[in-house]
Protein backbone atom coordinates (compact mmCIF):
# COMPACT_ATOMS: atom_id res chain seq x y z
CA UNK A 1 0.00 0.00 0.00
CA UNK A 2 1.25 3.22 -0.46
CA UNK A 3 2.91 5.61 1.90
CA UNK A 4 0.92 8.57 2.84
CA UNK A 5 2.74 11.43 4.93
CA UNK A 6 0.96 11.68 7.79
CA UNK A 7 -1.00 14.74 8.79
CA UNK A 8 -0.27 14.55 12.95
CA UNK A 9 -3.97 16.03 13.69
CA UNK A 10 -5.48 13.38 11.39
CA UNK A 11 -3.92 10.78 12.80
CA UNK A 12 -5.31 11.53 16.28
CA UNK A 13 -8.16 11.68 15.29
CA UNK A 14 -7.98 8.67 13.67
CA UNK A 15 -7.01 6.96 16.50
CA UNK A 16 -9.68 8.73 18.73
CA UNK A 17 -11.72 7.17 16.36
CA UNK A 18 -10.76 3.94 16.85
CA UNK A 19 -10.36 3.58 20.79
CA UNK A 20 -13.65 4.75 20.57
CA UNK A 21 -15.32 2.46 18.37
CA UNK A 22 -13.25 -0.45 20.49
CA UNK A 23 -15.29 1.04 23.29
CA UNK A 24 -18.65 0.60 22.27
CA UNK A 25 -17.80 -2.75 21.14
CA UNK A 26 -17.25 -2.23 17.34
CA UNK A 27 -14.01 -4.08 17.88
CA UNK A 28 -13.42 -4.75 14.15
CA UNK A 29 -14.10 -1.34 13.20
CA UNK A 30 -11.42 -0.55 15.36
CA UNK A 31 -9.28 -3.38 14.87
CA UNK A 32 -9.15 -2.19 10.88
CA UNK A 33 -8.79 0.92 10.54
CA UNK A 34 -5.58 0.56 12.83
CA UNK A 35 -4.34 -2.02 10.02
CA UNK A 36 -4.85 0.13 7.67
CA UNK A 37 -3.07 3.37 9.29
CA UNK A 38 -0.10 0.63 9.88
CA UNK A 39 -0.22 -0.45 5.98
CA UNK A 40 -0.17 3.10 5.15
CA UNK A 41 2.35 4.03 7.68
CA UNK A 42 0.69 6.31 9.49
CA UNK A 43 0.62 3.85 12.48
CA UNK A 44 2.96 3.35 15.68
CA UNK A 45 2.47 2.00 18.97
CA UNK A 46 -0.80 3.56 19.79
CA UNK A 47 -2.55 1.68 16.98
CA UNK A 48 -0.41 -1.92 18.01
CA UNK A 49 -1.84 -1.33 21.44
CA UNK A 50 -5.05 -1.31 19.95
CA UNK A 51 -4.53 -4.70 18.07
CA UNK A 52 -3.17 -6.05 21.03
CA UNK A 53 -6.74 -5.19 22.98
CA UNK A 54 -8.63 -6.16 20.64
CA UNK A 55 -6.72 -9.52 20.93
CA UNK A 56 -7.43 -9.92 24.14
CA UNK A 57 -11.19 -9.25 23.84
CA UNK A 58 -11.47 -12.11 21.57
CA UNK A 59 -8.85 -14.42 23.37
CA UNK A 60 -5.89 -14.67 20.60
CA UNK A 61 -2.85 -14.06 22.97
CA UNK A 62 -0.20 -15.24 20.15
CA UNK A 63 -1.60 -12.06 18.21
CA UNK A 64 -1.81 -10.23 21.36
CA UNK A 65 1.82 -10.80 22.24
CA UNK A 66 2.67 -9.70 18.54
CA UNK A 67 1.06 -6.62 18.60
CA UNK A 68 2.41 -5.67 21.96
CA UNK A 69 5.86 -6.54 20.63
CA UNK A 70 5.48 -4.39 17.57
CA UNK A 71 4.16 -1.24 20.25
CA UNK A 72 7.57 -1.59 22.17
CA UNK A 73 9.57 -1.82 18.91
CA UNK A 74 7.50 1.33 17.89
CA UNK A 75 7.25 5.43 18.70
CA UNK A 76 4.34 6.72 20.28
CA UNK A 77 4.28 5.05 23.41
CA UNK A 78 6.14 5.89 26.89
CA UNK A 79 7.70 3.10 29.06
CA UNK A 80 4.57 2.28 31.30
CA UNK A 81 1.72 1.91 28.73
CA UNK A 82 4.56 -0.55 27.13
CA UNK A 83 4.86 -2.74 30.20
CA UNK A 84 0.97 -2.61 30.68
CA UNK A 85 0.64 -4.11 27.67
CA UNK A 86 3.00 -6.66 27.78
CA UNK A 87 1.78 -7.56 31.50
CA UNK A 88 -2.04 -7.83 29.86
CA UNK A 89 -0.94 -10.18 27.78
CA UNK A 90 1.20 -12.26 29.51
CA UNK A 91 -1.73 -12.70 31.77
CA UNK A 92 -4.02 -14.58 29.31
CA UNK A 93 -4.39 -17.94 28.81
CA UNK A 94 -2.92 -19.75 25.70
CA UNK A 95 -5.01 -19.62 22.75
CA UNK A 96 -7.36 -22.68 21.94
CA UNK A 97 -6.37 -24.39 18.59
CA UNK A 98 -9.89 -24.20 17.44
CA UNK A 99 -13.52 -24.42 19.70
CA UNK A 100 -15.28 -26.63 16.92
CA UNK A 101 -18.97 -26.70 15.47
CA UNK A 102 -20.21 -25.73 12.37
CA UNK A 103 -19.58 -22.01 10.78
CA UNK A 104 -22.23 -21.63 7.91
CA UNK A 105 -21.58 -19.47 5.29
CA UNK A 106 -24.42 -17.46 3.89
CA UNK A 107 -24.55 -15.23 0.57
CA UNK A 108 -22.71 -12.21 0.84
CA UNK A 109 -26.03 -11.05 -1.44
CA UNK A 110 -23.49 -8.79 -4.17
CA UNK A 111 -21.70 -9.76 -7.25
CA UNK A 112 -21.03 -13.51 -8.00
CA UNK A 113 -16.86 -13.88 -7.25
CA UNK A 114 -17.97 -10.89 -4.47
CA UNK A 115 -19.97 -13.79 -2.78
CA UNK A 116 -17.47 -15.73 -3.27
CA UNK A 117 -14.54 -13.99 -1.97
CA UNK A 118 -16.86 -14.07 1.01
CA UNK A 119 -16.81 -17.44 1.19
CA UNK A 120 -13.18 -18.04 0.79
CA UNK A 121 -12.31 -15.62 3.81
CA UNK A 122 -14.54 -17.32 5.94
CA UNK A 123 -13.50 -20.85 4.89
CA UNK A 124 -10.13 -19.50 6.71
CA UNK A 125 -12.05 -18.23 9.48
CA UNK A 126 -13.77 -22.02 9.54
CA UNK A 127 -10.25 -23.26 9.88
CA UNK A 128 -8.90 -21.19 12.35
CA UNK A 129 -11.74 -21.68 14.77
CA UNK A 130 -11.55 -25.48 14.18
CA UNK A 131 -15.11 -25.26 12.93
CA UNK A 132 -16.89 -27.54 9.53
CA UNK A 133 -17.65 -24.52 7.48
CA UNK A 134 -21.36 -25.44 5.19
CA UNK A 135 -21.92 -23.07 2.40
CA UNK A 136 -25.50 -22.21 2.46
CA UNK A 137 -26.82 -19.31 -0.54
CA UNK A 138 -30.64 -19.03 0.42
CA UNK A 139 -33.08 -16.43 -0.35
CA UNK A 140 -30.90 -13.48 -0.16
CA UNK A 141 -28.27 -15.06 -3.29
CA UNK A 142 -28.70 -12.88 -6.78
CA UNK A 143 -28.03 -16.08 -8.32
CA UNK A 144 -30.51 -18.33 -7.30
CA UNK A 145 -34.20 -19.12 -7.31
CA UNK A 146 -34.43 -19.21 -3.29
CA UNK A 147 -35.76 -22.82 -3.72
CA UNK A 148 -32.26 -24.56 -2.85
CA UNK A 149 -29.05 -23.99 -2.08
CA UNK A 150 -27.46 -21.44 -4.85
CA UNK A 151 -24.38 -22.68 -4.30
CA UNK A 152 -24.50 -26.24 -5.14
CA UNK A 153 -25.63 -25.13 -8.64
CA UNK A 154 -21.97 -23.37 -9.27
CA UNK A 155 -20.03 -26.07 -6.93
CA UNK A 156 -19.52 -28.96 -4.52
CA UNK A 157 -20.31 -28.70 -0.95
CA UNK A 158 -17.68 -27.31 1.06
CA UNK A 159 -18.30 -30.46 3.38
CA UNK A 160 -20.79 -32.95 4.74
CA UNK A 161 -21.96 -31.47 7.65
CA UNK A 162 -25.59 -30.93 8.57
CA UNK A 163 -27.42 -28.54 10.84
CA UNK A 164 -28.57 -29.61 13.64
CA UNK A 165 -32.18 -28.30 14.86
CA UNK A 166 -31.69 -27.69 18.70
CA UNK A 167 -28.14 -25.97 18.37
CA UNK A 168 -27.12 -23.03 20.21
CA UNK A 169 -26.47 -20.04 17.61
CA UNK A 170 -24.10 -17.03 16.84
CA UNK A 171 -25.25 -14.41 16.74
CA UNK A 172 -28.71 -14.87 18.46
CA UNK A 173 -30.59 -13.76 15.38
CA UNK A 174 -30.14 -17.02 13.99
CA UNK A 175 -31.91 -20.46 14.04
CA UNK A 176 -31.98 -23.52 12.32
CA UNK A 177 -35.53 -22.45 10.62
CA UNK A 178 -34.28 -18.85 9.08
CA UNK A 179 -30.71 -19.47 7.64
CA UNK A 180 -31.74 -18.98 4.22
CA UNK A 181 -34.33 -15.85 4.39
CA UNK A 182 -33.85 -13.17 2.03
CA UNK A 183 -32.96 -10.87 4.94
CA UNK A 184 -32.24 -10.86 8.60
CA UNK A 185 -29.95 -7.66 9.77
CA UNK A 186 -26.80 -7.86 8.12
CA UNK A 187 -26.33 -4.43 8.06
CA UNK A 188 -28.59 -3.13 10.86
CA UNK A 189 -29.61 -4.30 14.09
CA UNK A 190 -28.05 -6.73 16.70
CA UNK A 191 -25.50 -9.11 15.19
CA UNK A 192 -25.31 -6.72 12.22
CA UNK A 193 -21.96 -6.25 10.66
CA UNK A 194 -20.20 -8.82 12.35
CA UNK A 195 -17.04 -9.86 9.64
CA UNK A 196 -14.99 -12.12 11.44
CA UNK A 197 -13.85 -11.51 14.65
CA UNK A 198 -16.43 -12.12 17.13
CA UNK A 199 -16.33 -15.82 15.94
CA UNK A 200 -12.84 -16.42 16.94
CA UNK A 201 -14.43 -16.23 21.15
CA UNK A 202 -17.60 -17.79 20.31
CA UNK A 203 -19.18 -20.76 22.33
CA UNK A 204 -21.89 -21.24 20.37
CA UNK A 205 -22.34 -24.58 18.29
CA UNK A 206 -23.01 -22.83 14.84
CA UNK A 207 -21.78 -19.59 14.06
CA UNK A 208 -23.34 -17.87 10.88
CA UNK A 209 -21.35 -15.50 8.94
CA UNK A 210 -24.01 -12.61 6.70
CA UNK A 211 -21.21 -9.90 6.15
CA UNK A 212 -17.87 -9.56 4.18
CA UNK A 213 -14.87 -9.78 5.62
CA UNK A 214 -11.64 -8.91 3.29
CA UNK A 215 -9.10 -11.97 3.52
CA UNK A 216 -6.41 -9.28 3.97
CA UNK A 217 -7.68 -8.45 7.11
CA UNK A 218 -8.67 -11.83 8.22
CA UNK A 219 -4.70 -12.83 7.62
CA UNK A 220 -3.37 -11.55 10.46
CA UNK A 221 -4.98 -13.97 12.62
CA UNK A 222 -4.01 -17.12 11.24
CA UNK A 223 -2.42 -18.92 13.77
CA UNK A 224 1.18 -20.16 12.96
CA UNK A 225 0.00 -23.93 13.32
CA UNK A 226 -1.94 -23.55 9.86
CA UNK A 227 -0.13 -24.08 6.26
CA UNK A 228 -1.58 -20.65 5.43
CA UNK A 229 0.14 -18.75 8.22
CA UNK A 230 2.04 -15.71 7.23
CA UNK A 231 1.46 -16.69 3.48
CA UNK A 232 0.92 -13.52 0.59
CA UNK A 233 -2.82 -12.52 0.12
CA UNK A 234 -2.54 -13.99 -3.13
CA UNK A 235 -1.05 -17.47 -2.14
CA UNK A 236 -3.39 -17.91 0.20
CA UNK A 237 -6.39 -16.95 -2.28
CA UNK A 238 -5.35 -19.81 -4.65
CA UNK A 239 -4.39 -22.37 -1.91
CA UNK A 240 -8.02 -22.26 -0.94
CA UNK A 241 -9.53 -22.40 -4.16
CA UNK A 242 -7.24 -25.07 -5.22
CA UNK A 243 -8.39 -27.23 -2.52
CA UNK A 244 -11.78 -26.06 -1.47
CA UNK A 245 -13.60 -24.43 -4.27
CA UNK A 246 -15.00 -27.34 -6.92
CA UNK A 247 -16.66 -26.50 -9.71
CA UNK A 248 -19.67 -28.80 -10.33
CA UNK A 249 -18.58 -31.33 -13.37
CA UNK A 250 -21.64 -30.20 -15.53
CA UNK A 251 -20.65 -26.69 -15.22
CA UNK A 252 -16.50 -27.77 -16.31
CA UNK A 253 -17.58 -29.79 -18.97
CA UNK A 254 -19.08 -26.64 -20.73
CA UNK A 255 -15.90 -24.49 -19.60
CA UNK A 256 -14.51 -27.71 -22.38
CA UNK A 257 -17.17 -26.95 -24.78
CA UNK A 258 -16.75 -23.04 -24.95
CA UNK A 259 -12.40 -23.46 -25.02
CA UNK A 260 -13.22 -26.09 -28.06
CA UNK A 261 -15.68 -23.74 -29.92
CA UNK A 262 -13.29 -20.60 -29.14
CA UNK A 263 -9.95 -22.04 -30.08
CA UNK A 264 -8.84 -21.56 -26.35
CA UNK A 265 -6.03 -23.57 -25.69
CA UNK A 266 -5.48 -27.19 -27.70
CA UNK A 267 -2.39 -25.76 -29.69
CA UNK A 268 -4.69 -23.12 -31.19
CA UNK A 269 -3.03 -19.59 -31.63
CA UNK A 270 -2.51 -18.13 -28.55
CA UNK A 271 -4.98 -15.74 -26.76
CA UNK A 272 -4.95 -13.01 -24.58
CA UNK A 273 -8.19 -12.93 -22.41
CA UNK A 274 -9.47 -9.64 -21.63
CA UNK A 275 -11.91 -8.88 -19.22
CA UNK A 276 -13.48 -5.06 -19.46
CA UNK A 277 -16.34 -3.47 -16.83
CA UNK A 278 -18.65 -1.30 -17.51
CA UNK A 279 -22.17 -0.24 -15.87
CA UNK A 280 -21.96 -0.26 -12.22
CA UNK A 281 -18.22 -0.22 -12.21
CA UNK A 282 -18.24 3.04 -13.73
CA UNK A 283 -20.57 4.37 -10.53
CA UNK A 284 -17.89 2.77 -8.38
CA UNK A 285 -15.00 4.30 -9.82
CA UNK A 286 -15.94 7.33 -12.07
CA UNK A 287 -14.25 8.06 -15.07
CA UNK A 288 -12.73 4.82 -16.76
CA UNK A 289 -11.92 6.15 -19.93
CA UNK A 290 -8.18 6.29 -18.90
CA UNK A 291 -8.76 2.68 -17.04
CA UNK A 292 -9.23 1.47 -21.04
CA UNK A 293 -6.89 2.96 -22.57
CA UNK A 294 -4.66 0.82 -20.81
CA UNK A 295 -6.41 -1.88 -21.52
CA UNK A 296 -5.15 -1.38 -24.88
CA UNK A 297 -1.70 -0.51 -24.41
CA UNK A 298 -1.10 -3.67 -22.47
CA UNK A 299 -3.17 -5.55 -25.23
CA UNK A 300 -0.90 -4.33 -27.91
CA UNK A 301 2.33 -5.40 -25.51
CA UNK A 302 0.86 -9.20 -25.05
CA UNK A 303 0.89 -9.27 -29.35
CA UNK A 304 3.95 -8.19 -29.64
CA UNK A 305 5.36 -10.64 -26.97
CA UNK A 306 2.85 -13.70 -28.18
CA UNK A 307 3.23 -13.02 -32.31
CA UNK A 308 1.11 -11.83 -35.15
CA UNK A 309 -1.42 -14.47 -34.73
CA UNK A 310 -2.69 -13.44 -31.10
CA UNK A 311 -6.35 -13.43 -30.46
CA UNK A 312 -8.18 -11.62 -27.85
CA UNK A 313 -10.53 -13.26 -26.12
CA UNK A 314 -13.41 -10.22 -24.86
CA UNK A 315 -15.21 -11.12 -21.40
CA UNK A 316 -17.53 -8.65 -20.55
CA UNK A 317 -21.41 -7.70 -19.12
CA UNK A 318 -21.23 -4.50 -20.61
CA UNK A 319 -22.11 -4.11 -24.48
CA UNK A 320 -20.41 -0.43 -25.11
CA UNK A 321 -17.04 -2.49 -24.48
CA UNK A 322 -18.65 -5.25 -26.77
CA UNK A 323 -18.99 -2.27 -29.97
CA UNK A 324 -15.60 -0.72 -29.09
CA UNK A 325 -13.67 -4.25 -29.27
CA UNK A 326 -15.43 -5.33 -32.20
CA UNK A 327 -14.71 -2.17 -33.83
CA UNK A 328 -11.09 -1.89 -32.60
CA UNK A 329 -9.98 -5.38 -33.25
CA UNK A 330 -12.13 -6.81 -36.18
CA UNK A 331 -11.33 -10.91 -36.89
CA UNK A 332 -8.94 -11.19 -34.22
CA UNK A 333 -11.27 -10.81 -31.41
CA UNK A 334 -13.36 -13.65 -30.11
CA UNK A 335 -16.31 -13.21 -28.14
CA UNK A 336 -18.57 -15.72 -25.44
CA UNK A 337 -22.31 -15.43 -25.55
CA UNK A 338 -22.78 -14.32 -22.00
CA UNK A 339 -25.48 -11.91 -21.06
CA UNK A 340 -24.87 -8.23 -21.45
CA UNK A 341 -25.78 -4.21 -20.52
CA UNK A 342 -26.00 -1.45 -22.10
CA UNK A 343 -27.13 0.62 -19.03
CA UNK A 344 -25.66 1.73 -15.53
CA UNK A 345 -26.99 -1.09 -13.64
CA UNK A 346 -25.44 -4.22 -12.92
CA UNK A 347 -26.79 -7.95 -14.44
CA UNK A 348 -26.64 -8.80 -10.71
CA UNK A 349 -28.93 -6.12 -9.37
CA UNK A 350 -31.94 -5.89 -12.05
CA UNK A 351 -34.79 -7.20 -11.35
CA UNK A 352 -35.46 -9.22 -13.88
CA UNK A 353 -32.13 -11.27 -14.01
CA UNK A 354 -31.65 -14.92 -14.43
CA UNK A 355 -29.48 -15.65 -11.25
CA UNK A 356 -28.45 -18.76 -12.43
CA UNK A 357 -27.94 -18.17 -16.11
CA UNK A 358 -25.63 -14.85 -14.77
CA UNK A 359 -23.72 -16.88 -12.25
CA UNK A 360 -23.27 -19.45 -14.81
CA UNK A 361 -21.98 -17.29 -17.48
CA UNK A 362 -19.52 -15.55 -14.78
CA UNK A 363 -17.63 -18.37 -13.51
CA UNK A 364 -17.85 -19.76 -17.33
CA UNK A 365 -15.93 -16.86 -18.32
CA UNK A 366 -13.42 -17.01 -15.84
CA UNK A 367 -12.40 -20.18 -16.35
CA UNK A 368 -12.22 -19.59 -19.83
CA UNK A 369 -9.93 -16.75 -19.25
CA UNK A 370 -7.48 -19.26 -16.85
CA UNK A 371 -6.97 -21.34 -19.58
CA UNK A 372 -6.08 -18.30 -22.57
CA UNK A 373 -2.08 -17.76 -23.08
CA UNK A 374 -2.20 -14.19 -21.53
CA UNK A 375 -4.81 -12.12 -19.06
CA UNK A 376 -5.59 -8.11 -19.08
CA UNK A 377 -8.24 -7.14 -16.27
CA UNK A 378 -8.93 -4.29 -13.59
CA UNK A 379 -7.85 -4.66 -10.37
CA UNK A 380 -10.99 -2.92 -8.74
CA UNK A 381 -13.05 -5.96 -9.63
CA UNK A 382 -13.73 -9.62 -8.21
CA UNK A 383 -13.90 -10.88 -11.13
CA UNK A 384 -10.83 -9.71 -12.92
CA UNK A 385 -8.96 -10.34 -9.57
CA UNK A 386 -10.36 -14.25 -9.43
CA UNK A 387 -10.03 -14.78 -13.02
CA UNK A 388 -5.76 -13.68 -12.27
CA UNK A 389 -5.83 -16.48 -9.35
CA UNK A 390 -7.41 -19.26 -11.52
CA UNK A 391 -5.02 -18.44 -14.12
CA UNK A 392 -2.12 -18.79 -11.72
CA UNK A 393 -3.38 -21.75 -10.16
CA UNK A 394 -3.63 -23.46 -13.85
CA UNK A 395 0.62 -22.17 -14.53
CA UNK A 396 -0.21 -18.89 -16.16
CA UNK A 397 3.12 -16.72 -15.47
CA UNK A 398 3.31 -13.18 -13.65
CA UNK A 399 4.57 -11.37 -16.86
CA UNK A 400 1.18 -12.63 -18.78
CA UNK A 401 -1.08 -11.26 -16.12
CA UNK A 402 -1.75 -7.42 -15.92
CA UNK A 403 -4.49 -5.76 -13.46
CA UNK A 404 -5.08 -2.55 -14.31
CA UNK A 405 -5.18 -0.16 -11.37
CA UNK A 406 -5.47 -0.41 -7.20
CA UNK A 407 -5.84 -4.19 -6.45
CA UNK A 408 -9.61 -4.26 -4.09
CA UNK A 409 -8.13 -7.33 -2.48
CA UNK A 410 -4.94 -5.44 -1.25
CA UNK A 411 -7.65 -2.48 0.53
CA UNK A 412 -8.77 -3.43 4.45
CA UNK A 413 -12.52 -1.83 3.13
CA UNK A 414 -13.29 -0.48 6.68
CA UNK A 415 -15.96 1.56 5.28
CA UNK A 416 -18.79 -1.19 5.53
CA UNK A 417 -18.21 -1.46 8.85
CA UNK A 418 -18.93 1.84 10.13
CA UNK A 419 -22.81 2.50 11.70
CA UNK A 420 -25.13 5.46 11.06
Amino acid sequence: MAQIPVDTERQKLLLSHCRDAIARGEIELGERVCRDMNASGWGDGRTWMLISEVARIVGRRDVALDAAARAAAATGLHAGEVERIRTACEAMVESSPGRGGLHVIRSWGQGFWSDVDHVVGQLVVAEMTGRTPIVLWGANSRFGDGTKNAWESFFEPVSAGTIPCDASFFPRKWRADNLTVAENGAFSGPGSRIAFLPFLSSDAAVTVSDFHAPLLAISHWIPASSPLFARPVREIYQSVLGDRVRIRADIAARVDEAANRLGVGGGQPPVIAVHVRGSDKVIEMGDMRPVHEAFHAEIARQIDALGPHTRVLLLTDWEPAAQEYRAKYGTRLIETAAVRTAGDVGLHFQKDRDGRRLGEDVLIDTMLASRCDAFVGIGWSNVSLYMSYFARIRGMEDDRIALIGPNMHENYNWFLLRRG
